[in-house]
């Protein structure tokens, strides 16, 4: 992943964590060995939202420290994720899958860090401090596992958008209407889209095989979009 620009490093945290053991523990790590300020603890991204939708925007988290269950993601789950990264808060996400697939679904959505729960606390700090300053990073395991996975060409975001819609199963002009395109524009984006996966050697030759390839490859519930 590569830097975001930012400025001074962040410094108001939330941690969410079904877990209240769990959340306790990372709020003692991150304020000992970081020393940010942990403004809120929740077992849920929707109390979190919650709470934030009653305080004023300076006691508001900059970034959030977010535990996710080890079961496979959901495109709504995806969904809420670059909701947040869409409203600028800077998102460390500690995951418990070992599947690529999620990983790849993770980085697809724009979040600033990934950590396996099975990485050290040395990890997690290292990859919050790196999220801090703006740079995107993920931990060891996970790009272990990023790397196991088979090959994905370089999309637009446009591509991208319609491999999401088409893949979860919108026509062809239904995909068009939601990107806000003519139909013979969609068309074009898939077939760039084609072309850009028979390059890698993953043929994407019918809307089957699209299908395949937004769940493999982590497009389903990119900017909400998909159902």
């Amino acid at each position: 992943m590569e830097s975001r620009g930012f400025g001074d490093p962040l410094t108001r945290v939330a941690i969410v964590d079904a877990s209240v053991l769990q959340r306790h523990r990372a709020r003692d790590v991150l304020v000992q060995r970081t020393g940010v300020q942990v403004v809120q603890l929740s077992p849920m991204l929707a109390q979190l939202g919650a709470w934030m939708a009653e305080v004023d925007a300076l006691r508001r988290p900059q970034m959030v420290l977010l535990a996710l269950p080890p079961r496979p993601l959901e495109p709504r789950a995806l969904a809420a994720l670059g909701a947040l990264r869409g409203a600028g808060i800077v998102l460390v996400v500690l995951t418990g899958t070992t599947n690529g697939r999620d990983m790849r679904a993770l980085v697809r959505t724009g979040v600033d860090g990934i950590v396996s729960v099975n990485e050290s606390e040395d990890v997690l700090v290292s990859v919050v401090e790196a999220a801090r300053r703006g740079v995107r990073t993920c931990s060891p395991r996970v790009r272990t596992a990023l790397e196991s996975m088979p090959p994905t060409p370089a999309l637009s975001r446009q591509e991208a958008k319609l491999v999401a819609l088409y893949g979860a199963g919108c026509t062809i002009g239904e995909t068009a209407a939601q990107m806000g395109v003519k139909e013979d524009t969609a068309r074009k984006y898939l077939n760039r889209v084609k072309a850009k996966y028979a390059a890698v050697g993953r043929p994407a030759r019918s809307k089957r095989e699209i299908a395949q390839i937004a769940r493999s490859d982590g497009f389903l519930g990119l900017d909400g979009q998909t159902p």
